[in-house]
């Protein structure tokens, strides 16, 4: 069975630098479980405070654009706010 491999990068809206350690580690979360829906991995999670970085394996029969989309639909205004402003994702880059 082979395997693809993609780097993805997503940011916020406007790249506005909100993400805080708690944001961050709930969407690594967040993905993680989805990329288990999907039978892909999160190799590794990491980022700063406007966006983020997912280098991830997925099956030849997923769609890179399905699993992008899976992604930014699940994790797009899930975040936890501070009662300030709600954290979405503005877009998604993908490097194979």
């Amino acid at each position: 069975m082979s395997a693809l491999y993609a780097h993805l990068v997503f940011v916020t809206k406007h790249r506005r630098p909100v993400f805080t350690d708690d944001t961050l580690a709930f969407a690594e979360n967040t993905m993680r479980a989805m990329c288990s829906e999907l039978d892909a991995a999160l190799f590794e999670f990491n980022g700063d405070t406007d966006h983020g970085h997912l280098p991830v394996q997925y099956p030849p029969t997923l769609a890179i654009s399905t699993l992008v989309q899976r992604l930014k639909g699940h994790t797009a205004g899930r975040y936890p706010s501070n009662g300030a402003q709600v954290v979405l994702l503005d877009d998604f880059a993908v490097g194979q």
